[in-house]
């Protein structure tokens, strides 16, 4: 179904269809990771890699699609509860260089 904000993406559920913006900073947000449960749950959390602010999305609430969408996302995911989009943190130099730093790479 998807909304004017959200549209639906394999494996993510979804995704935005414009850049999430970060409140306190203006920079942009990166996915820091994603969340499906059995139940038709799915949320993102998003962190903005200049000043660190995190902010977690319910985009299946708003999108209100149902519940049999919200379970394929699910089994597309293997059953995992948790996807973390590492490959998109590498994209970005800030977030690079911060998980270079902690020893992660």
């Amino acid at each position: 179904m998807g909304n004017k904000y959200w549209r639906k993406k394999e494996i993510i559920g979804y995704e935005p269809i414009n850049p999430i913006v970060c409140p306190r900073c203006g920079g942009e947000m990166v996915m820091r990771h994603s969340s499906s449960h059995v139940s038709g749950n799915i949320y993102h959390a998003y962190k903005c890699p200049s000043c660190d602010r995190f902010i977690r999305f319910v985009p299946s609430f708003a999108c209100g699609d149902d519940i049999h969408y919200m379970r394929k996302v699910h089994q597309e995911r293997g059953g995992k509860t948790f996807l973390l989009p590492t490959d998109k943190w590498l994209e970005n130099e800030k977030i690079k260089e911060k998980l270079e730093s902690l020893g992660y790479w």
